[in-house]
């Protein structure tokens, strides 16, 4: 597939049309309405010659050299944060219909509200740590899934997982030999959202990987500045372990307690 965008190829090529004033047609009338950017689009979210999907099309005679072509659109010339976002998202646990998931289809409520503007906050900032706890239903992880899903629309590397789901990785990776290169992996995704956090068997092989992990994203965030944390747990973070407690309890973070009632209650279901 040709690297050139649409402008550079008609720049080379146009002197080869006949016919300079209907060269091309309008792309924009092919496009169906309900197309939106998803990871592994490289065009930006917000064109509205390609949609974010990064290539257009011209309608060139047959016989022409640039006939059948897809191009760059221009908004993709510049598409690495888009690509990263893509390569990320194949790690992230979110189902194909959470990618379209945005902050103002989430039900509100004033602690929720308050947990979305300090979320908010610390995503554009660019860096730090979030810990939501609370008793299950308010929402929890919908926020989480939430702010993952407006951040790769950004083309921002950013990850949704649960967190026996991130062990399990890791462990996998002591059977195959590249365990460092998967904890690796967890320590540098740029915006990291933990669910269901501390639900793991309390093995040796845990008690030794989890500061390996969020050591690393600690030191990121407060030494380098780099790298976002959101937690969400029903465990308050008086119940984890001194060296974590002591982390998220030491002023530089946010920690959000989140009762409000069960969301899942507060829905209205066809009886059928």
């Amino acid at each position: 597939m040709s690297q050139q965008t649409l402008a550079e190829a008609v720049a080379a090529y146009r002197s080869q049309f006949k016919d300079q004033t209907n060269y091309v047609q309008d792309w924009r009338s092919q496009i169906p309405n309900w197309s939106r950017w998803r990871p592994g689009y490289i065009g930006q979210p917000d064109c509205q010659a390609c949609k974010g999907i990064g290539y257009v099309r011209c309608d060139f005679p047959i016989g022409h050299p640039l006939f059948g072509k897809m191009f760059l659109c221009e908004c993709a010339v510049d598409g690495e944060k888009y690509r990263q976002a893509q390569r990320l998202s194949s790690a992230s646990d979110l189902l194909p219909e959470d990618y379209g998931l945005r902050w103002n289809m989430v039900m509100p409520t004033p602690k929720n509200q308050e947990a979305i503007k300090i979320i908010k906050y610390v995503l554009e900032r660019g860096y730090g740590w979030v810990y939501i706890h609370g008793p299950s239903g308010p929402g929890k992880s919908l926020i989480l899934k939430t702010a993952v899903a407006e951040s790769l629309a950004l083309g921002q590397g950013a990850v949704y997982a649960n967190w026996y789901e991130i062990l399990d990785d890791m462990r996998a990776g002591v059977g195959v030999g590249n365990f460092s290169d998967r904890l690796e992996k967890w320590r540098m995704i740029p915006i990291l959202a933990i669910d269901e956090m501390s639900r793991e068997q309390g093995t040796e092989w845990v008690a030794e990987t989890k500061p390996k992990l969020l050591d690393r994203r600690h030191e990121l965030a407060t030494i380098s500045k780099k790298g976002v944390t959101l937690f969400a747990s029903n465990s308050s973070p008086d119940e984890l372990p001194d060296w974590l407690r002591s982390r998220i309890r030491d002023g530089r973070y946010h920690v959000i307690f989140l009762d409000d009632a069960d969301m899942r209650l507060a829905q209205t279901w066809d009886n059928e």
